[in-house]
């Protein structure tokens, strides 16, 4: 029988010492040795409202219906950044209580109603990841978002066509698909998955924490380039993919004639004057973190070049 391993009681005690001078946040990283610098936050639905307290602040019911993530409170009015912190979240980390929303997705079912029309249901995304990665060519210079800031990115009247706004909407179902800015010109297997990505602007103005228009006070800029003199101040760049359940074969063909060709799914943009096409996919964010953990998030992976694996503690 192999003799039960002595720890020296000296190892224990330094064992010990680095646990105590070790903040919440170091253990919530795992970094690996990977030359691009990100930390990931899963986060799961929590509501859908047609609500956009970015847009329409205090007018509840004013806009198109979004699902929202993260923190649990978000409505049409909050307003004050300051009352996610430290609230509810979906997001797999408890410092993450931002504030993330997008417009809904919709599925065509079977069924048709009385005028012969075909039945559409809210799909629900399965979950959310979200990226904050660098984009620049000096990620030591990366800054934490401020308390407050809120930004937009998308355009929810795109039409049927990509907006140039650099914010690179991408779709592809399952694993294996094929990237493209409009829905997969392939048929989805039921059991599969239909992802959407959206990426937020990087460069800030260093002043303002939002804008007349909730876009100018930040850009986007080609990877790997340094912001302009206007936005001199990196930021981590918010990359998203939205992960959406296929529960039957799908043709995600978007058809020439938009809506009125009954497609397989559309974008909930159509109850703004939108078309409803993949094209219009949008998003927006207020900073509702616990600051301290998300500067060191960011010095730890982002600043250093260090892909890290966030430890959820919100499950």
């Amino acid at each position: 029988m192999a003799s039960p391993v002595r720890v020296p009681l000296i190892l224990l005690a330094v064992a010990m010492a680095v646990l105590l001078h070790t903040t919440t946040a170091d253990l919530l990283l795992r970094p690996e040795h990977v030359p691009k610098a990100q930390f990931r936050i899963r986060c799961n639905f929590s509501h859908a409202l047609k609500d956009d307290p970015i847009v329409f602040p205090g007018q509840p019911g004013k806009s198109h219906l979004h699902d929202f993530l993260g923190s649990k409170i978000t409505d049409a009015h909050t307003t004050d950044a300051r009352k996610l912190v430290g609230s509810k979240t979906t997001c797999g980390l408890k410092a993450d209580s931002a504030a993330y929303w997008f417009p809904s997705m919709f599925m065509r079912t079977n069924e048709k109603n009385a005028q012969g029309q075909y039945v559409y249901k809210h799909l629900k995304p399965n979950w959310t990841l979200f990226y904050y990665r660098t984009s620049v060519k000096n990620p030591e210079a990366i800054m934490p978002f401020p308390r407050g800031f809120r930004m937009i990115t998308g355009n929810p009247f795109a039409g049927n066509k990509q907006a140039n706004d650099m914010a690179n909407v991408e779709w592809w179902c399952g694993a294996r698909g094929k990237h493209g800015n409009d829905f997969p010109h392939q048929k989805c297997p039921a059991g599969d998955q239909l992802i959407g990505k959206i990426n937020f602007p990087v460069c800030w103005d260093g002043k303002n924490t939002d804008s007349a228009d909730h876009r100018s006070h930040v850009v986007h800029i080609p990877l790997n380039t340094t912001c302009p003199s206007s936005h001199p101040v990196p930021l981590p760049r918010i990359s998203i993919k939205v992960y959406y359940p296929v529960d039957t074969d799908l043709d995600l063909t978007w058809p020439d004639n938009g809506i009125k060709g009954n497609p397989a799914v559309y974008l909930s943009t159509v109850q703004s004057g939108g078309t409803g096409s993949p094209f219009e996919y949008h998003s927006d964010f207020i900073n509702g973190w616990d600051q301290k953990v998300l500067g060191r998030l960011v010095r730890k992976c982002i600043n250093r070049n260090k892909k890290c694996l966030v430890q959820e503690d919100n499950v």
